[in-house]
């Protein structure tokens, strides 16, 4: 068989896509995947599970080829292992699993020999984690009035600085991609203007997909909004979001390409940011809704509440047209309603 190439997977229509992965998952069993990455990732049993020799908090279920790393918040299945180990995208995972090199006794995989982007050094992994730490009562109340309970500032380590140049005290937000922190977001304290609330820790590592690491193939559905805290507000009512860091504008292609196991995908931004949400659906295609608020998607659901915002997402409009959803869905659309 000829090897698989990330653009052939880019052509793979949304049946075949699911097809291969389900295989995939059958030929590799995860603690396969798991104990071939390195020797240091060895497993030994634990009643219906195996945990890591050396790392005792990873924790292997292979009745559900599923994995946890307790210590690093990490877990999913064998994709989420080799993008979190490889640092590479769901097509290269997927790509690397095909091929037979996804173990270290393979040839080297294409992204070995990447250069990092620009040369750019990598930041200290426990930068965010200091500032984590030094979370005052005061930072901890303006978390809150955000819509931001204790649990969202434990799960996206949310924390406050006063050490980074001129900005004086400002609340951080990680941006962890694979598993890494690649740069951070500050809510300065003190704007000098109300379009002067946000800045990236080093601007020189351009732009990233805040909450990256929840697009994973067992993921239905997601949220497309632009703001990191609109995408915290959202998770603490149970909505998938990820977003674009510093404004809608600034969205990638390959972001698009890690939505392809998505089925739906809501495009939810500010009311004045209408024609951006349809410039974004656009780029996304086929499965792309484009959901209309009477307000900011944060803002929205802090006052109106989960139903309503789901309702809203439930009348979002598609971007493609009615005759894609008859072909596609015999007449329905994906709610059931006849077109």
């Amino acid at each position: 068989m000829n090897p698989t190439t990330v653009e052939e997977l880019k052509r793979l229509d949304r049946s075949a896509w699911h097809a291969l992965l389900e295989s995939l998952k059958a030929r590799h069993p995860i603690e396969q995947v798991v104990t071939q990455t390195g020797p240091e990732f060895r497993l030994a049993r634990s009643g219906h599970e195996l945990r890591g020799v050396t790392h005792d908090s990873l924790v292997v279920t292979p009745s559900k080829g599923l994995y946890q790393w307790h210590s690093r918040r990490e877990a999913g299945d064998i994709f989420n292992w080799l993008m979190h180990r490889h640092h590479v995208d769901m097509l290269e995972a997927v790509a690397l699993l095909a091929n037979g090199t996804a173990g270290v006794a393979s040839a080297p995989p294409p992204w070995a020999n990447r250069p990092a982007p620009e040369e750019t050094p990598p930041l200290p992994q426990d930068l965010h984690l200091r500032y984590h730490r030094r979370l005052d009562d005061a930072a901890r109340a303006w978390w809150h009035s955000q819509g931001i309970s204790d649990q969202g500032i434990a799960r996206f380590l949310l924390g406050v600085s006063d050490d980074h140049g001129d900005y004086g005290r400002a609340y951080t937000i990680p941006i962890i991609e694979a598993g890494r922190l690649v740069n951070l977001r500050l809510r300065l304290a003190e704007p000098r203007s109300r379009g002067d609330k946000y800045r990236p820790w080093d601007r020189g590592r351009g732009t990233q997909l805040f909450n990256a690491d929840i697009l994973t193939p067992e993921l239905g559905a997601v949220v497309i909004t632009a703001g990191e805290k609109k995408v915290m507000v959202l998770w603490e009512y149970g909505i998938s979001a990820v977003s674009p860091t510093g404004g809608c504008g600034n969205w990638r292609e390959s972001w698009t390409t890690r939505l392809q196991f998505c089925r739906k995908v809501y495009v939810c931004f500010d009311p004045t940011e209408q024609a951006a949400a349809w410039k974004l659906a656009a780029e996304i295609g086929d499965r792309a809704f484009v959901a209309s608020l009477p307000d900011k998607p944060d803002d929205f659901i802090l006052t109106a509440g989960r139903d309503a915002f789901r309702r809203a997402l439930a009348q979002a409009d598609p971007y493609a047209d009615d005759q894609y959803w008859r072909k596609q869905l015999g007449g329905r659309n994906l709610w059931g309603r006849m077109i």
